[in-house]
């Protein structure tokens, strides 16, 4: 058996998949995951991403150290909220060493809890700034062009039961 996806989708998968693992040799690897988060999550958080951006300016702070208000990006928010709910940085050093770049995250791998989380804090923060969200199933070709927003390049997001892969 070199690769296999089994969705869990009651008893019987479970029992057949635990007999296969039982079968594998020492030295195989065994991946299970979560359900990742489903489209319409992903829909729904660009869609506040984008309500957000028009609604909230923020401050940036320029190479001199200098604080303006700006409009973000969706994609920038999108960014902020992820970095919130993991709870740490990845800074990095810039490649001449004068100063950091903070590394970008992606949603593509969330589970659907972890994105229902991302979404309640955009709530959460969208009621303390203000922002009057539209209906999450307004959509817009910039979105579609994201290669993480419904319809983007990387396909369609798994959106199946838990399963396991081999």
């Amino acid at each position: 058996m070199s690769r296999n996806t089994f969705i869990i989708r009651n008893d019987i998968d479970r029992k057949e998949v635990s007999r296969l693992v039982a079968m594998l040799p020492r030295g195989a690897h065994v991946e299970i995951q979560q359900n990742r988060r489903t489209l319409e999550q992903n829909a729904k958080m660009w869609a506040m991403a984008r309500d957000i951006s028009d609604q909230v300016p923020w401050t940036m702070i320029d190479g001199n150290g200098d604080k303006k208000m700006v409009k973000l990006p969706p994609e920038d928010w999108k960014f902020m909220f992820l970095d919130a709910q993991r709870g740490n940085l990845r800074l990095v050093s810039n490649l001449d060493g004068t100063g950091v770049v903070s590394l970008p995250r992606s949603s593509r791998r969330q589970t659907v809890a972890e994105m229902a989380d991302m979404i309640t804090d955009m709530e959460r923060f969208g009621a303390e700034h203000g922002v009057k969200f539209k209906d999450s199933s307004d959509s817009s070709q910039a979105d579609a062009d994201r290669t993480d927003a419904p319809g983007g390049s990387r396909g369609p997001q798994p959106s199946e039961p838990s399963g396991a892969s081999y």
